[in-house]
């Protein structure tokens, strides 16, 4: 086992080697409360229609990360670009993303809600930044995806099936209060509705009125 020290110096070998960087960085939710602690331009980021990640390197066979800043990135000569394709290829390896059941498997399919969730980390939220998880699992339920992702841990979803107009602003109703009554100020990532395209391969904002 590490003592603090030796933790601590175990770890910053990774934001301080392109080769350890680029082999364990993985996208974060750029939380509220993460805001607080990092200035607006202090670290490397990137944007997903209305939602923002940073990228954060995690240090195998210890309990910590390290979130990327401009500072280290140009200390080790690694771009943005360089850091996003290395996200792509580490996350589902790092994250050990899941899939779970929130509704009992007999209930109607129409009805049914899945969760995608991290076995290694609480930052489950982050498959955002990587639509293509979403590929094979729109695929096996033959249909688009809607998506919600409150809050940093993970991101709950059910098939694309309904054309009433009205159920976007019942749906977001329901999303609104579930953060009022659940999620702290500081830990919201989205008040959004997505949907995730199998055509597009991409995730896109439903627009209020907007059938699903």
């Amino acid at each position: 086992m590490f003592n603090d020290e030796e933790l601590a110096k175990y770890g910053y070998q990774f934001v301080q080697d392109k080769r350890l960087m680029l082999g364990n960085v993985g996208y974060s939710p750029l939380m509220p409360a993460m805001r607080t602690h990092f200035k607006e331009d202090e670290l490397v980021t990137k944007k997903v229609l209305d939602m923002d990640f940073c990228f954060q390197v995690y240090v195998p066979d210890a309990p910590m990360t390290s979130i990327v800043t401009k500072e280290q990135a140009d200390a080790v000569n690694v771009s943005t670009e360089e850091l996003d394709e290395a996200a792509k290829r580490n996350t589902v390896f790092l994250m050990q993303y899941a899939v779970g059941e929130l509704t009992p498997s007999d209930t109607p399919i129409q009805h049914r809600q899945w969760v995608v969730g991290s076995n290694a980390y609480p930052f489950g939220a982050s498959i955002m930044a990587y639509p293509e998880f979403f590929t094979k699992v729109s695929q096996d339920l033959n249909s688009d995806l809607l998506l919600l992702a409150p809050d940093h841990t993970g991101v709950t979803f059910k098939i694309w099936e309904s054309e009433i107009p009205e159920y976007t602003d019942w749906l977001r109703g329901r999303l609104d209060r579930y953060i009022k009554e659940h999620v702290e100020e500081q830990d919201i990532l989205s008040r959004s509705i997505y949907r995730f395209s199998r055509e597009k391969n991409t995730i896109e904002i439903v627009q209020k009125g907007e059938t699903i």
